[in-house]
């Protein structure tokens, strides 16, 4: 047998004898007597995949905590321009009360 077409249907090749059992898992055709030469890959994938999986997560969980802290960071920024409004506004006032005291 041999896969063809959807990767998930074994159909018969036709001049084929019955003696080669092919195999589809996981979206691979392969034959019961050399299962363990293509499955390695597949391992090999695998692995990867897994590690690629955890760096991600990994790297999500840093942005999370670095975007903790800019909104911390934000929120500061907008408190000093707020006390640096109020300021300015006594600045003036104070401006003005010095410029009338010289008249």
């Amino acid at each position: 047998m041999h896969c063809t077409g959807n990767v998930n249907s074994v159909t018969k090749m036709p001049g084929k004898p019955d003696t080669d059992d092919w195999h589809v898992e996981r979206g691979v055709s392969f034959r019961e007597d050399d299962g363990d030469i293509r499955r390695q890959p597949l391992e090999l994938i695998g692995g990867d995949l897994d590690g690629v999986k955890k760096e991600r997560q990994a790297l999500r969980s840093k942005i999370k905590q670095i975007d903790d802290v800019l909104k911390t960071i934000d929120k500061d920024i907008q408190t000093l321009q707020d006390e640096l409004a109020v300021v300015s506004q006594k600045r003036d006032k104070s401006f003005e009360s010095m410029q009338q005291l010289r008249k």
